[in-house]
């Protein structure tokens, strides 16, 4: 059959067509002139795909299996994929196939056979469209059909063309405009696999499959380590100065390095890249997503790299004791805005401020914190500083401290991040820059499992290294979900009172947001001081908090001003009043209340909220002192000894019902 014939020759419908065996050549594709088809069934998109040898495509969905199945048996020669979605769908089904799948298919890209595209950035892909080829022919197919085996209707529309028809001309314009989108899928990890063979290789491969895909590797390592050398060695001129950047010594690790900074570039000397400080400074801040803060502890070293040179430093002695008496008087400001709040112990909650503020500015030294850990521990615990984890309802103003705190810090406002930001990704760029400004996540929570839940596990415990910084990680929610392997990843503090939205509220709180406070700079010169002449060797295994109480402490002392009462001594986490506050808030203080509870003489029974999830029913639960005892059934609580139980809340008992009744417990002896 000659191409012509090829080209005009029709597919009979209901011709069964069946695969040769393995290493046979496909047969010639047959034709039919331009129709609409429903695909309802692997096999109706396996007759479609018959006879030819190249395959270019957009698939949202993609199915690793099948691609493999098509280069060593359907007798494709080539591939070439735009996956719809970065790091997430086709990663995944490679992960879940194994080492096997995932060793053939980084065979197949080093060998040229198969190429993978995502598009860049957040850019997501929802086009399904084909361009399948052999010789100068081709089968283009558009519709709802992804490059899967999923048993499902897809409707579709078929052409069959030869070069330079105006139809295909249109598919291949098509095709380009998403293509000129794209970027390499795990070109990295790829290359890296390229750069490997035998049992390097292998092991390589294992590794990304066990850790879920999210392996760091040699080459991000050593990118990171560039970047971090360069924020370390400034210039001394204004930001608009050209710069020489060192890259990493592999070739694979400086393609990478350049690849990255290549918005920036404005030229080359002696074979290394040039950039303009600030451009280079504005890539790695998108990078993070926050200011950058660079900390060295033998030079007392604190630095806003991005500021200009007078301005960089963000250390400094102790100054007057009129100033620090009245940076101090702010903060103490800020703490006894709870007096405007919905509170049942107004002086909890000032503590909890206070105690949250203090992890919040100390949070730049966790590297340090972590590597007096491993000095001290060794490898029987390798957990690092705790996910600092404030929890509240609504109103109660976790926004506002995050930029209360972080200003702090930045000494200009910062907004913290969204839950859409709290994703692996993000945890895995801010570990690349060296930068310590702690990453803020504002309204999210932690989840249970999944690609953010493994690198939060691994955060301190897999990835770190004593030479490259990574910040410490906050979080503000109004979830108190948090699985079993959190818990002892988390500092969690309440903030258990509702602030009142009046005018007079607001306005107090904006003197005191504006007020240009430089605690920082002093607490940071004091807790290295400390910190170099060997504090660290006093390293808590409780307490990240150990050595910022005596720093804070010490600034009250030089200022000569009265340590106030709410002063928290010792961790509030830790407290008994913290659960008693949690009950109290659950039942009492947060309106409106999230559970009912009911006395029924040697008993009580609560019950919560449909909407309460039952982890945080157990975490409420796991609150109680020992001597109360807890039987669950479903969101429904029987509590004994009920004495035991009021006196753990602190309130006096009735004889009648105690609570917010509602008509769901009448009548039900709950």
């Amino acid at each position: 059959m000659n191409e012509a014939q090829t080209q005009t020759k029709l597919v009979q419908d209901g011709t069964e067509m069946v695969d040769g065996p393995q290493g046979v050549a496909a047969p010639d594709p047959e034709f039919r002139p331009p129709r609409t088809l429903i695909v309802r069934k692997p096999s109706e998109f396996k007759k479609l795909r018959q006879g030819f040898t190249r395959m270019r495509a957009i698939s949202f969905v993609s199915d690793p299996s099948l691609l493999l199945r098509m280069l060593e048996s359907e007798g494709f020669e080539e591939i070439e994929l735009i996956v719809g979605e970065e790091y997430k769908l086709l990663k995944a089904a490679m992960v879940e196939g194994g080492l096997d799948v995932v060793e053939r298919m980084s065979g197949h890209v080093a060998r040229g056979s198969l190429r993978l595209f995502v598009p860049k950035g957040r850019t997501v892909m929802h086009t399904k469209f084909y361009i399948l080829e052999r010789g100068r022919a081709a089968r283009v197919i558009l519709g709802s059909l992804n490059l899967t085996e999923s048993s499902q209707f897809n409707t579709v529309r078929v052409g069959d063309y030869v070069a330079n028809e105006v139809e295909r001309s249109e598919a291949e314009e098509i095709y380009s405009t998403h293509r000129e989108a794209c970027e390499p899928f795990l070109g990295d990890f790829f290359e890296r696999c390229k750069d490997l063979e035998g049992e390097d290789r292998k092991k390589l491969i294992a590794k990304w499959v066990e850790d879920g895909g999210e392996i760091g590797g040699e080459h991000e390592v050593d990118v990171a380590l560039s970047i971090y050398g360069s924020l370390l060695r400034p210039p001394e001129d204004d930001a608009s100065h050209i710069v020489q950047l060192e890259p990493p010594a592999s070739l694979s690790a400086g393609r990478k390095f350049e690849r990255f900074i290549k918005p920036v570039i404005v030229g080359h000397a002696a074979g290394k890249p040039m950039v303009r400080w600030d451009s280079y400074l504005g890539l790695l801040h998108k990078k993070t997503g926050y200011p950058l803060l660079i900390v060295r502890p033998e030079d007392l070293y604190v630095e806003l790299p991005e500021r200009s040179p007078g301005e960089r430093s963000s250390t400094s002695p102790f100054p007057a004791p009129v100033d620090v008496d009245a940076a101090l008087a702010n903060i103490e400001d800020y703490c006894k805005s709870v007096d405007f709040a919905r509170t049942s112990n107004p002086e909890f909650d000032k503590k909890s401020i206070m105690e949250s503020l203090l992890y919040v500015i100390s949070s730049p030294f966790g590297h340090e914190y972590m590597k007096a850990r491993r000095a001290r521990f060794g490898y029987a615990d390798q957990r690092g500083p705790r996910i600092l984890y404030i929890y509240g309802p609504s109103f109660n103003g976790k926004s506002t401290f995050l930029r209360y705190a972080l200003k702090l810090i930045a000494g200009q406002p910062v907004e913290p991040a969204t839950a859409k930001s709290f994703v692996e990704r993000t945890l895995a760029n801010a570990r690349e820059v060296g930068s310590v400004f702690p990453l803020a996540f504002d309204d999210a929570a932690i989840p249970k499992k999944g690609a953010l839940a493994n690198a939060l596990k691994s955060y301190w415990e897999g990835g770190w290294r004593d030479d490259l910084p990574q910040p410490q990680i906050l979080v503000t929610s109004n979830s108190t979900a948090i699985d079993n392997w959190a818990k002892t990843r988390v500092k969690r503090i309440d903030f258990m009172f509702q602030f009142s939205r009046s005018a007079e509220a607001k306005e107090r709180l904006a003197r005191i947001m504006e007020f240009d406070n430089r605690i920082f700079r002093w607490f940071s010169n004091r807790y290295l001081s400390k910190w170099v002449e060997g504090a660290w060797r006093e390293v808590s295994d409780e307490d990240e908090l150990f050595l910022a109480r005596v720093v804070m402490k010490e600034l009250y002392e030089y200022a000569a001003r009265k340590l106030p009462t709410y002063f928290p001594h010792n961790p509030v986490d830790l407290s008994a009043e913290r659960a008693r506050r949690r009950w109290r808030g659950l039942l009492f203080d947060i309106k409106p209340a999230k559970a009912a509870f009911r006395d029924a003489g040697d008993a009580v029974f609560v019950e919560f909220d449909e909407d309460v999830q039952p982890d945080e029913v157990d975490g409420y639960l796991g609150d109680l002192p020992a001597e109360i005892s807890p039987e669950k059934t479903g969101n429904r609580v029987k509590l004994q000894p009920a004495e035991a139980f009021f006196a753990f809340l602190g309130e006096k008992r009735r004889k009648e019902i105690f609570g917010r009744l509602r008509s769901v417990l009448g009548g039900k002896g709950v």
